[in-house]
């Protein structure tokens, strides 16, 4: 299996279902959660260089997780897509594509952003959400699973072998993880906060059962979906 994430030619335009395989007719966006941690709270780590931010195992103890819509709530927002354009306009500084050249947002989304409040790390999945989207691949019925990174390290393990140097692994880099029939398919990518699901059978109940947060992308919608015309599919 080699790594993919399918970014086509005009990601503002395409739709993303066109740069899939044919065998796959869904795909959703999971979003990375903002963390809050208590008041006065601090850590002898980091887990970024020159950066303060909370490890994981400090995340998992003391942290609360935020959906982008409560965020979205504290900087009112009226949608998903709006906190979405924020925090890519956060990610850019309001110089990217340019639905994302929003510094009006960007403000907002940061006046809100306090010492207890972290923005979601990028690039990777974050270790606090491993095993809820593990549970969503076991929904395909498989014990085994396949993973590619960006940098062509592939390999494969089941839950019985999953240890803390495997998630460890999988959550350093943009990975591409698959059950052993690839029915679903994680993948993630550089400067992005989301993870993309896509698969051979619509997935919403699954993802619906779990904590995690999202939205459904329909046929025609592209991978920078915020300008779509219709709203999606909102699941939390």
């Amino acid at each position: 299996m080699n790594y993919f994430f399918p970014l086509g030619n005009d990601t503002e335009r395409e739709p993303l279902m066109e740069n899939l395989p044919d065998t796959y007719n869904y795909a959703a966006l999971i979003f990375f959660p903002f963390v809050r941690m208590p008041n006065g709270w601090r850590g002898k780590e980091s887990v970024l260089p020159h950066i303060y931010y909370p490890m994981e195992r400090d995340i998992i103890r003391n942290g609360r997780l935020l959906t982008w819509k409560e965020v979205g709530d504290l900087c009112g927002f009226t949608s998903v897509a709006e906190t979405s354009k924020a925090i890519k306009a956060c990610l850019t500084s309001s110089m990217g594509r340019e639905p994302y050249r929003r510094p009006d947002l960007q403000e907002r989304l940061e006046e809100v952003l306090d010492e207890t409040m972290f923005f979601p790390l990028e690039d990777r999945f974050p270790k606090h959400l491993f095993q809820e989207l593990m549970t969503v691949l076991q929904s395909s019925g498989a014990n085994t699973f396949k993973y590619a990174t960006v940098y062509e390290e592939e390999g494969q393990f089941t839950m019985e072998q999953l240890d803390e140097d495997t998630v460890d692994k999988l959550c350093s880099t943009p990975v591409m993880i698959a059950d052993e029939e690839m029915n679903i398919v994680l993948s993630c990518f550089y400067d992005d906060v989301s993870v993309l699901l896509y698969s051979k059978e619509d997935r919403t109940s699954v993802l619906s059962d779990t904590s995690l947060e999202g939205v459904v992308l329909e046929e025609d919608t592209p991978l920078v979906w915020e300008n779509y015309s219709n709203p999606l599919r909102y699941f939390r």
